[in-house]
């Protein structure tokens, strides 16, 4: 603030030239003016200079009146004239300055009322002396630098209001953002473009809404201009990668995570991201050790914990596993994930009762649970208690009508309950929602073969083995049908073929086919 009066104070140089001075009258006049500045939380004390700075501007605009006979008396212009008045006003005091919370998007207002005075005979003074002791080409110089000078304190300015704006902005989106109002934060980031275009940080922010709406080549274009812009941008590698993951470009997604990790060796959540990158291309030792290195980093890494044992269980080092699920809730027993993934550890080993805990545990916490929900329904048919698993799978449906996979172990539980209708109806829905799910072809087919609708069976495994070539028991099961409709010597080719796959499966065949050698097939 004292920056502006002092420039502003040189600039009335300029002002004065030419003027001819009238004998003053000994008037002081005195004004109440209010000043207003919209500002975010880090910005409050810059907001009440500004505030300030417009309250001494409307008090200058309601002075003018009063001095209206110094533009009739001298060669003053308009603008001028409010220079040197913005000038020798003074401030009597603040009488009232609040700064009041409006929203999240815009949360202060800041408004402040102040009393000015101006002496009108020290204004007149002020332009004599001015006059006496400047004159000519000197004057004229120094008036250029002085505009110079005013200039800069103009764009000096509208810098601190468009930083202002920025932040305004940027919580915006932010706000819009945790709340997944995401066309909201969209509009919002699109617009911190729009006032800082060469800021990498507002194309990563962008990036991260399009990844969450699922626009995937928007969120690459954004991430490639802020590596643009900042070349070492590590949070956009990782950001990237993750990306790449939901696009299944794995190899892509593994290049982006080093890299992230090459100029951030202490990004946590980057080994943690690699390690789940690595899960999926089964490299399971190397997950293992990006999962410890994370650990290592933040001993009290929930979904590090988590995600450890769910290697281990594919290393089949199911203690390993538990003593993970078990840390993570022990660290936090609010985490639902980690009572339902635990709960499968139990399921996988048999350990039903402890499983039904585990994941009602989930529920308890997590209500809307799917992932859970199906669980326990898959527990609960284990263990033949086939009400209580329609009841689970229901749920599961009901919070995601397009689960795949309830709609397909609904099936199977309406299946070993002889509702073959009700089997049929979900196994279709599920082919629906997944064409390619061949093991759902399969139940379907089991299901005609039941009702002795051998053709649409055949036609089921069929497709079953057309998905999947190594589907040895869907083998079995059309050969059964072939046998049904009398077809003796495709039922024997499928039983071959399926002793090729799986030579045990021989003891499931008719004591009539259990000569067949897998060679004939």
């Amino acid at each position: 603030m004292k920056k502006i009066v002092i420039l502003l104070s040189c600039i009335l140089i300029f002002y004065a030239v030419n003027y001819n001075p009238v004998k003053a009258e000994a008037v002081s006049y005195t004004i109440e003016a209010e000043g207003y500045c919209h500002v975010v939380d880090n910005k409050l004390a810059q907001g009440k200079e500004i505030a300030l700075l417009d309250a001494k501007r409307v008090a200058v605009a309601s002075f003018m009146p009063l001095l209206q006979s110094l533009l009739e008396k001298s060669s003053l212009t308009k603008e001028q004239l409010q220079a040197l008045i913005f000038n020798e006003i003074k401030l009597e005091k603040i009488i009232n300055r609040t700064s009041t919370p409006v929203a999240l998007v815009n949360p202060h207002s800041v408004k402040i009322k102040a009393k000015f005075s101006l002496d009108k005979e020290r204004v007149e003074k002020k332009l004599q002396t001015i006059v006496q002791q400047k004159k000519g080409e000197e004057i004229l110089q120094q008036l250029v630098d002085l505009e110079k000078l005013y200039q800069q304190l103009l764009t000096e300015k509208q810098e601190l209001e468009k930083k202002l704006d920025l932040a305004k902005v940027l919580q915006e989106g932010s706000k819009f953002f945790y709340e997944k109002e995401y066309r909201k934060a969209l509009s919002a980031y699109s617009q911190t473009i729009d006032l800082e275009p060469a800021d990498a940080k507002n194309y990563f922010n962008r990036g991260l809404v399009y990844g969450e709406l699922r626009k995937y080549p928007e969120a690459l274009a954004d991430y490639r201009q802020a590596l643009e812009l900042n070349p070492n941008y590590a949070q956009v590698y990782r950001n990237r990668g993750d990306i790449y993951i939901s696009l299944k470009k794995y190899e892509e997604a593994l290049v982006d995570y080093d890299k992230t990790l090459e100029l951030d060796p202490a990004y946590t959540s980057a080994y943690y991201d690699r390690a789940a990158l690595y899960g999926i291309l089964n490299r399971y030792e190397d997950a293992i050790a990006d999962y410890t290195k994370a650990i290592e980093m933040n001993p009290n890494f929930i979904e590090a914990y988590v995600g450890r044992g769910n290697v281990y269980i594919d290393l089949q080092k199911y203690e390993e596993a538990l003593a993970d699920y078990s840390r993570a809730v022990e660290l936090e027993p609010g985490s639902a994930k980690a009572y339902n993934d635990r709960g499968n550890l139990h399921a996988k080993l048999s350990r039903y009762q402890e499983a039904l805990a585990d994941y009602t545990k989930a529920l308890e916490i997590y209500p809307r649970y799917t992932g859970a929900w199906y669980n326990r329904g898959l527990t609960y048919q284990a263990l033949k208690n086939y009400s209580q698993a329609l009841s689970d799978f229901n749920q599961a449906i009901d919070f995601n009508s397009g689960y795949t996979y309830a709609y397909y172990e609904r099936g199977n539980t309406y299946l070993a309950l002889q509702k073959y209708e009700k089997a049929l109806a979900d196994y279709t829905k599920a082919l629906q929602l997944n064409p390619k799910y061949s093991q759902a072809y399969y139940s379907r087919g089991v299901v005609y073969h039941k009702l002795q609708k051998y053709d649409k069976a055949l036609e089921d495994y069929s497709k079953a083995i057309q998905l999947n070539s190594v589907f040895a028991t869907a083998y079995i099961s059309r050969g059964l049908t072939y046998d049904a409709l009398g077809e003796l010597e495709k039922a024997k080719a499928d039983f071959a073929a399926a002793i090729n796959l799986v030579p045990s499966l021989i003891n499931d065949l008719p004591k009539k086919y259990r000569n067949i050698s897998p060679s004939k097939s």
